[in-house]
């Protein structure tokens, strides 16, 4: 019996933290990781993972957000769980995926060389925008165009700012949103794909 709950609740937690939509997120880092090194040839391997821990665990909050708001609108069924015990567990799991991100973030800052101000505004608009789209703006057109742009373009940038460490690097902010695009559509194609 204790196994058989186990199981129930880790098969509930990974159908809240919806996994298949990282690769929206992973492919956004790999690709501002490759343009600071081709571009400013600087590649900081910690600072790359600190990075991904960053915009995997904003991801994951805003998919725990998503899983909450499904729970109570009734659109997913927690198998074996009660209601308010799936609710629980997704608050709870939002918690501290945005808990682990800012802790993320904060060692990010210290060790990173870019401006804190641009660092700072960036974390906090990827972070205000995943709890945004997993809440009241999920599967309205504001909404998916706010996280596409978020693991899309703000993605992107930010690695690349946490790789180079300047704003001022040798690629312009409007060739990263233009590399970028092809990211835009494949976030956009991820999200109606876990809605199907």
């Amino acid at each position: 019996m204790h196994f058989s709950r186990n199981t129930s609740i880790l098969a509930f937690f990974l159908r809240s933290l919806q996994p298949w939509t990282f690769p929206a997120s992973i492919l956004s880092v790999l690709l501002g990781t490759c343009l600071a090194w081709k571009h400013d040839r600087k590649f900081n391997l910690l600072n790359t993972f600190l990075t991904v821990c960053v915009i995997l665990f904003t991801h994951a909050g805003g998919n725990f957000v998503n899983s909450f708001h499904e729970v109570r609108s009734r659109k997913i069924v927690a198998s074996c769980l009660t209601r308010s015990r799936a609710l629980e567990l997704n608050a709870s799991w939002a918690l501290w995926s945005y808990f682990l991100a800012m802790l993320a973030f904060i060692f990010l800052a210290l060790l990173s060389e870019a401006e804190f101000w641009l660092e700072f505004i960036l974390f906090s608009v990827g972070s205000l925008v995943s709890l945004l789209h997993g809440g009241k703006l999920n599967n309205t057109v504001i909404g998916e165009i706010l996280a596409c742009s978020v693991f899309g373009p703000f993605s992107v940038f930010f690695t690349y700012l946490e790789q180079v460490g300047s704003s001022d690097g040798h690629l312009s902010n409007p060739s990263i949103i233009w590399y970028s695009l092809p990211f835009m559509f494949f976030t956009e194609a991820i999200l109606h794909r876990s809605m199907a």
